[in-house]
Formats: C-alpha cells, structure tokens, sequence
C-alpha cells in the first residue's frame, strides 16, 4: 500500500488559504486594522495554534474555527452565531480555491494498477470532501482521517491504523509527505518506507529519502537527496 498525506502533498492548501484569507480581508477591511500582507500572517499562525488545539482534542472542530475568527477579530464582539457567518465566508471562499498540485493526476494515473491510501490530519468530513471535489476519491481504497482515529501525525498510532485499515504491515507500506517530521520520519519511525515531498527547494532537513516532485516517484527507486 502506498499511502499520500493530503494538504500540501496533494492539494494546495496554502495557495486556497491564501486566496480565502485575502478575499476576507477584502470584505471586511474595515473591521482589520493592519494591511492585507499582516493580516495573512497573523490569520496562518492562529489557524496554525487552534488547529493543534483541535488535534489534541481540546476543543471541537467548530469550537477551532470560532476561535480562530475571535483572534483575527479581537475587536469585534461576537456570539457563535456570529462567529460560525464569519468563517462560512471564509471557508466557501477556500473550498472555491481547491486544486491539486500539477503532478498529482499523472502520478496517480501511474500508480493505478497499485494498491493506494491516504493518511491526514484532519477532520474526517472535509479531507474527504477535498478528496471527492478534486475527482480523485475513487483512487484510493483507505482514508485514514485523525479525526476519526484520535491520533494525528507524527503520532505512530496513525500509520498503524492505516496499515491495519490497509491489511498489511508497516514494513509492506510506503508513505509520501510534505512534512519532513510528520509524514517522512514519522511514517519511518513506524516502519513503513518513508518519504519526503520537498515541494519547496528552500526547505531543509536531515537526510531522508527525498522527491521535488511526485513525477519523480516510483516504488522501485526513490531518490536520496541531501
């Protein structure tokens, strides 16, 4: 089984936050005191705190997102009620800017004849949605949502579910990642063939089996980079 991570593996969450962070900028400028550059910073580090917040399960996946619209908005007294129209701004501007990085469908259409799943951190329901919005759902045979099992990457529990999900062992599974911690040494840590997604040429890290792309995967030889 070759399992994918999602957000940034696959689809490119940081350009959809992006755009949805600037379009509610836009919209609400006059309750935002700094300029739109800021603004996207301080909007990512708190989307960023609460979404760890939710991941250790001390606060409800609607609970994160109405804090993090609080703390974008200090200045703005609000009720959930008002919290929940915030974000739905927010989040059907993100859900319109969905899209797959450019070598995932010729990776996948490679891999078809294979036995593929996805490992994520996130709330079952919208990885999922990711998965069927972007047309690409029916490619894999286990999703394996942290929401579901109560564990998130880098957790070891995580990859040991999918495996077990998936029918085989750690040692028979490869796992494909952005995160060099999270998804590429953890999955390792776990026993399966661990890789890391390097999308960004700045990033670094310790040595590790290594892709630029996912045009350059394939399960018989995957390069080492340093």
């Amino acid at each position: 089984m070759i399992f994918f991570d999602l957000d940034g593996t696959l689809l490119d969450h940081e350009h959809a936050e992006r755009q949805a962070v600037l379009q509610f900028w836009e919209a609400w400028r006059g309750l935002i005191a700094e300029p739109a550059p800021a603004f996207l910073k301080r909007w990512q580090a708190a989307a960023r705190f609460h979404r760890r917040r939710y991941q250790a399960g001390e606060v409800d996946f609607l609970g994160q997102r109405r804090a993090r619209i609080r703390e974008v908005l200090p200045n703005t007294q609000m009720d959930d009620r008002v919290a929940d129209a915030f974000f739905a701004k927010y989040a059907l501007d993100y859900e319109r800017h969905w899209r797959l990085f450019g070598d995932v469908q010729a990776c996948l259409k490679r891999l078809g004849s294979l036995a593929l799943g996805i490992i994520t951190n996130g709330d079952p329901g919208q990885q999922r949605a990711k998965l069927k919005q972007m047309g690409i759902d029916k490619a894999f045979s286990v999703v394996t949502c942290s929401g579901e099992c109560k564990r998130r990457k880098p957790d070891p529990s995580i990859f040991y579910a999918a495996c077990s999900l998936a029918g085989e062992p750690p040692s028979a599974c490869t796992h494909i990642g952005d995160d060099l911690q999270a998804d590429a040494q953890a999955a390792s840590q776990a026993g399966l063939q661990g890789i890391w997604l390097r999308r960004k040429a700045e990033q670094v890290g310790e040595h590790a089996a290594t892709i630029a792309s996912l045009s350059q995967f394939y399960p018989s030889r995957v390069p080492i980079l340093n």
